[in-house]
């Protein structure tokens, strides 16, 4: 399963960090996954990815997998929507990665 994390106020800005089973405090990579959709949430949803940040988290790699305000959603458009992508790359796992509870030491986005 993954951790929801909010990167921002709104709805949208949220993202499922997927960790691996690795022990404690174990460098892991950390893959940035943005889901397509022409940029409209009603065509599609982080939860699209799921099956694939689930495989990945499987072979060992943690998995970021963000959502964003769509064109298509109050404060989407431009610049709103390039700016929760650009925002949310290291705001959620800062968030994740400073609790006393982190399990992993996340290395970097792989994007």
């Amino acid at each position: 399963g993954a951790v929801t994390i909010a990167y921002g106020s709104d709805a949208l800005q949220v993202g499922d960090l997927w960790l691996p089973a690795t022990p404690a405090r174990t460098p892991v990579p950390v893959v940035l996954m943005v889901h397509g959709g022409c940029w409209q949430t009603d065509i599609a949803v982080r939860s699209n990815m799921d099956w694939i940040a689930a495989d990945l988290a499987a072979r060992g790699i943690a998995v970021w997998n963000i959502d964003y305000r769509g064109v298509d959603r109050p404060g989407g458009g431009y610049p709103g929507t390039f700016a929760d992508v650009a925002h949310n790359h290291q705001s959620g796992m800062n968030a994740y990665a400073h609790r006393e509870t982190d399990p992993l030491l996340l290395l970097q986005a792989l994007l």
